[in-house]
């Protein structure tokens, strides 16, 4: 699991030239700062295989979080910083607490955002095993070819907060259907979840400088509700 998890977060660096970023600014000439801050929860199937990848144990486990981000954007450079806090119990101390700071390109048809995470403990990851130190630091990646205003596509390693709710990797397109209103659709996979689902993205900006976003994830494993929702604002001052 360990092995595919990391193979996958190279294969997203690999197509960087051909995807899709943030779909959260329409002009890259200008300057301005962002702050987010969300929260949610869900559930995810715990599950124990064998050697011939037979089910030995099932349960559901809950969590909750919370998370927060800040970023400046001037010109078509882009840096930011984000953090957040996972209620599990089946971290030592029933929580886990995340950072991660990172530098983008966003040109009109393509963006490119790189960074860093870190976290207290090894993050979790599916078949009920725990990652050997290096689902703990690790580098994160978002890629975007087309767009802004859509439709384009997007792919995302580490890069979404709340953490869990999206899942550790996402795939999707995405647009703006109406100048308030952004819309993505894609999948989900690993991350704390034992399968992949769907994974839903509204954002709402009512007013330029605030704007409503809600995350939905949706999923089954072995008979156990693998979901999750978050909802956040994000506020938006252009300088």
């Amino acid at each position: 699991m360990l092995l595919r998890s990391l193979k996958l977060g190279t294969a997203l660096l690999v197509v960087a030239p051909l995807a899709v970023g943030t779909p959260d600014s329409t002009r890259v000439d200008s300057s301005s700062l962002r702050f987010y801050l969300g929260g949610g929860g869900g559930h995810y199937a715990a599950v124990s295989r064998g050697c011939n990848n037979e089910v030995l144990l099932k349960e559901q486990q809950t969590f909750r979080e919370m998370a927060g981000s800040i970023e400046h954007q001037r010109g078509k450079a882009r840096f930011g910083l984000r953090g957040g806090w996972i209620d599990d119990d089946l971290y030592d101390n029933g929580y886990n607490l995340y950072i991660s700071p990172y530098g983008a390109f966003d040109g009109r048809l393509f963006s490119y955002e790189l960074g860093f995470f870190g976290s207290k403990e090894r993050l979790r990851l599916g078949d009920n095993e725990w990652s050997e130190g290096d689902l703990q630091n690790l580098f994160t990646a978002r890629v975007r070819i087309g767009r802004v205003q859509g439709p384009y596509v997007s792919l995302g390693w580490f890069d979404e907060v709340p953490l869990y709710t999206a899942g550790y990797a996402h795939a999707g397109l995405g647009g703006r259907p109406h100048p308030k209103l952004e819309l993505w659709g894609g999948i989900s996979t690993l991350g704390p979840y034992d399968g992949t689902g769907p994974l839903l993205k509204v954002a709402y900006r009512p007013v330029q400088s605030l704007g409503l976003h809600v995350d939905t994830r949706l999923g089954k494993s072995e008979g156990i509700d693998e979901s999750a929702i978050t909802v956040g604002l994000k506020a938006h001052w252009p300088r």
